[in-house]
């Protein structure tokens, strides 16, 4: 073989090689080039918002703004990542502050925010090029594909935030939501560059009003539970590698507020080891709120180290119902929990006490020595102890008069203690105060009361609602 011409087949190959990595070069720097100029361009933006108040998803009251979204990246080469971004302001301009600074809807200045990622992906992948291919929206949360409509440039979606997580009173409040997109560009090589959130051009707001409904503090736990010696498939909870025994499930359970959109996790308790019955004595979880009907969920799951968790069973009701049967020591079954019964819950009742009024006819309460004249009146104060005299709350002091105004007393209270409350109504002296009445109620007769209450004794009468 001649040596000169053996040579060629590997500079062919080389010549080859070098003009391939030229044209993947080439083709690389245009489609960066090309996404690079989109970056200019508002790919998305809100079309048409609907808001919609006093929703209901899943248990979960809130309110909800139903957005109408469209693509204005015409001929994108590339699928986008997507975040959208809504923030909420105040009438006054202030960001609207989260009960929670860290729930799943606060950033980290514990303001109110919802976000949301999602994938366009625009027919085959970038070697085809294909402007005119059809547009696939993902949701990358739950993986699953947003339904597009019309031209698939325009596609819905639903932004639902819960009252519980609203930081300002039961009520009206005009409140404003600003929308802000982020976008991810995928390139050739798998490099990336990252935009971050920004307003696109034009109105990017709305403008709507919500009615809080009255709202629950409360802190709930588990007290026992029980499960079924097999799971939902009959076999049993947990493999013995040995094989010479079988184990029985790692229980724990969780508090959740669960929606169709987001689940947010209150507390996940410790686990039992290897066992089918468990106590957890005095485990509660943190104090958190809720909206009065709101439904909490009980999720009931076996740990295991080598997969995910298997669930064993979900449980919902209303704060009014976990009163009612964590009170009454009532046995709850479910899916593959045979037993679970609950500790009596604490809750932060709002005792709203109103139109304190004192009969006039009654004896003189100051008397006049020539100081203060026309100072008959009673100075009026009202008092909430517990049984062992802590004091919850006590009012300003309303000088010389028959009528205390409205106010409100704020208070935790043991739902399943046997102690009562007492309120007292006291005419301040500077010389010495005076009980003018005493009220005492017990404290699962207060939790569970519905309506308003008219309490009356020795010519003094109040309202007292809870809630």
């Amino acid at each position: 073989m001649n040596p000169k011409t053996s040579n060629y087949p590997s500079l062919i190959y080389i010549i080859v090689f070098f003009c391939l990595l030229f044209y993947i070069n080439e083709k690389k720097a245009f489609a960066q080039k090309n996404i690079f100029k989109q970056e200019t361009i508002k790919s998305l933006t809100v079309e048409k918002v609907t808001f919609e108040d006093a929703v209901k998803s899943k248990g979960i009251s809130g309110f909800s703004l139903r957005l109408h979204l469209t693509e204005k990246v015409e001929g994108s080469l590339l699928g986008l990542n997507h975040a959208l971004l809504v923030a909420f302001n105040k009438a006054d301009g202030k960001p609207l502050k989260s009960l929670n600074r860290f729930s799943i809807y606060s950033n980290k200045q514990g303001e109110v925010v919802y976000a949301k990622g999602f994938k366009i992906n625009k027919g085959p992948q970038i070697i085809s090029f294909n402007s005119n291919s059809a547009t696939t929206v993902t949701d990358l949360e739950t993986d699953k594909e947003i339904k597009t409509k019309g031209d698939d440039k325009h596609f819905p979606l639903t932004v639902f935030i819960p009252y519980y997580v609203l930081d300002f009173p039961s009520g009206k409040q005009e409140l404003t939501a600003q929308f802000y997109f982020a976008e991810k560009f995928y390139k050739l090589l798998d490099t990336t560059k990252t935009v971050l959130y920004k307003r696109p051009a034009g109105q990017q707001t709305y403008r709507f009003e919500v009615d809080k409904p009255i709202a629950q503090t409360v802190k709930m736990g588990v007290d026992e539970l029980q499960a079924t010696e097999k799971d939902g498939d009959g076999k049993d909870w947990d493999w013995d590698i040995t094989s010479i025994s079988k184990k029985a499930p790692d229980m724990y359970w969780r508090v959740e507020l669960v929606t169709d959109y987001k689940k947010e996790v209150i507390y996940t308790s410790k686990s039992s080891e290897d066992t089918y019955f468990n106590k957890w004595l005095y485990e509660y979880t943190p104090v958190f709120t809720i909206s009065k009907g709101d439904y909490i969920t009980i999720t009931v799951l076996d740990k295991d180290w080598m997969k995910e968790p298997d669930i064993m069973g979900t449980w919902s009701a209303p704060m009014d119902k976990i009163v009612e049967r964590a009170t009454k020591g009532t046995e709850i079954s479910f899916a593959n929990v045979k037993r679970m019964i609950l500790n009596p819950p604490n809750m932060v009742l709002e005792a709203v006490i109103s139109h304190v009024k004192v009969d006039t006819s009654q004896k003189d309460w100051d008397i006049d020595v020539g100081v203060f004249e026309g100072a008959f009146a009673p100075d009026l104060q009202c008092k909430v102890t517990e049984g062992d005299g802590n004091v919850l709350y006590q009012s300003e002091v309303a000088d010389n008069t028959y009528e205390l105004k409205l106010f409100n007393a704020r208070f935790m209270v043991d739902v399943g203690s046997k102690e009562t409350l007492t309120i007292e109504v006291i005419d301040k002296d500077w010389v010495q105060d005076d009980v003018m009445v005493s009220f005492s109620l017990p404290l699962n007769e207060l939790v569970q009361q519905k309506k308003p209450r008219i309490l009356q004794k020795n010519g003094v009468e109040l309202t007292l609602e809870v809630q």
